[in-house]
């Protein structure tokens, strides 16, 4: 569906009402709209097709979306029948986080009180994503479209099992709900400086690690900077603590990479092509190679 269709089909949105619409930027997966309805605002998301390779419900985000709400976390979702196609939100008026903002001490504070806050999220459901499941998603669905795995990455991807077997053993932060996709561009600061997180399209039961490996990985976080997100997020730091955070960072750049070539695939067919996913792969590659586990 389009941006024309979808406004059409939303009921609470007829009745002789004034609409329109303008393209947001930073929809990575998925296509952004800026809707005014009349005085009120929201936020439209056009939904790409990743997750029919992944295995998450867009009923089960908005379920979520809801509780996270309550707490403040994140705009309420706008209730509509169509629950697969697009969603709708409550317009934040405000500015996305840059990774700059991010390591300002405060800020990047307030960040880790918002994780540790999703974290704490009760959630009795079965929607369960992680970094293992999420890297084998894209490489699977890739493959279906006609983008093998890169022989280069394979070794990786040894290394990446490895250390899914060492979190499976971790039961102290398994089973929490993760927001899963904590980039700077996925959070908002407020017009009063609140700061709440939005697309929570891959979040699930899963390890905390990944949303913190995520923040510090996307972000190009020093070890200083690590010692302060893992001193506020757990009261302490010790060796095993950045042991941990380096090598879920690793998991984080090679989940990227499966995220791009499953986007090549998806994009090879379109007639205007979209961002060079290929070359954001080979680069990210080319990092990993070098030994590096942040993106910047």
């Amino acid at each position: 569906m389009n941006i024309e269709e979808i406004v059409k089909h939303i009921p609470d949105w007829q009745k002789d009402k004034t609409i329109r619409h303008e393209p947001l930027s930073g929809g990575y997966s998925n296509t952004v709209y800026k809707v005014f309805v009349d005085e009120k605002i929201y936020a439209l998301r056009i939904n790409g097709k990743q997750n029919e390779f992944l295995g998450l419900e867009y009923k089960d985000e908005i379920e979520i979306i809801a509780q996270a709400a309550k707490h403040d976390l994140t705009p309420m979702a706008l209730e509509c029948e169509n629950k697969s196609d697009f969603l709708i939100t409550d317009f934040i008026s405000g500015t996305q986080l840059s990774e700059e903002q991010i390591k300002d001490t405060d800020n990047l504070k307030k960040v880790v009180s918002i994780l540790t806050k999703i974290h704490k999220i009760p959630y009795s459901g079965k929607r369960c994503c992680t970094p293992f499941s999420l890297t084998r998603g894209y490489l699977q669905g890739a493959e279906r479209l006609g983008i093998l795995c890169p022989t280069d990455l394979k070794e990786f991807l040894r290394e990446v099992n490895a250390i899914e077997k060492v979190r499976q053993n971790d039961p102290d932060y398994q089973k929490h709900y993760c927001h899963n996709d904590a980039f700077a561009h996925n959070m908002m600061i407020c017009d009063n400086g609140d700061i709440k997180i939005i697309d929570w399209e891959l979040s699930g039961l899963g390890d905390i690690w990944f949303d913190l490996a995520t923040l510090s990985f996307s972000c190009g976080f020093d070890h200083t900077l690590d010692e302060i997100m893992l001193k506020s997020y757990f009261g302490s730091s010790d060796e095993l603590k950045h042991k941990t955070l380096h090598e879920m960072k690793f998991v984080c750049m090679v989940r990227e990479i499966g995220w791009a070539l499953l986007h090549t695939a998806l994009d090879k067919n379109k007639p205007i092509p979209g961002p060079g996913y290929m070359d954001f792969a080979n680069s990210v590659m080319n990092r990993l190679q070098q030994g590096l586990v942040t993106l910047i």
